[in-house]
């Protein structure tokens, strides 16, 4: 069995970090996700940055990408960046469609105005290097959505 604890979202991260760690934990489920929970990173940094930090301040963290929240940060998407700046850093990947105005755990390419290019990102995903974990993170009310974005996704990677 393998026993992780989640950090307190209210507490500095770093510190959460080295303590999770040094009470035997074998591993940290990071979230940075709640508002305000980067009042402990020093600076004007965006999620991004503020990952960055933490992996250069933590060598042996890894980071988990979620396309949700990567398009919507800055009102923009940012899946990009983060490959390219941390793909080597990866360790889990959550992937769902919205339509940029909110986390809305859409079925993959299903948002109607989307720019999101899925065999695209799923093509950059396998050019990093990864080959580990994705969570379909769809919470559609009809769950052969959820099978449909399974579906997708095998396509996208084996096109990849």
């Amino acid at each position: 069995m393998i026993i992780g604890a989640m950090n307190h979202p209210g507490r500095d991260p770093v510190e959460e970090i080295h303590w999770i760690g040094a009470h035997g934990f074998d591993f940290v489920d990071l979230t940075l996700e709640p508002p305000g929970a980067d009042e402990h990173v020093p600076g004007p940094l965006g999620q991004l940055e503020m990952i960055e930090e933490l992996l250069r301040q933590v060598p042996l963290l890894a980071f988990h990408l979620d396309s949700g929240h990567a398009k919507l940060e800055g009102k923009e998407d940012r899946w990009d960046d983060y490959l390219r700046r941390l793909g080597t850093r990866l360790g889990h990947v959550h992937l769902s469609e919205n339509d940029g105005s909110a986390d809305q755990h859409l079925p993959l390419a299903s948002a109607p105005f989307s720019k999101t290019d899925w065999p695209a990102h799923i093509a950059q995903l396998k050019q990093a290097g990864y080959d580990g974990t994705i969570t379909l993170e769809v919470f559609a009310p009809d769950r052969r959505h959820l099978i449909l974005s399974r579906e997708l996704l095998r396509q996208w990677w084996d096109a990849a």
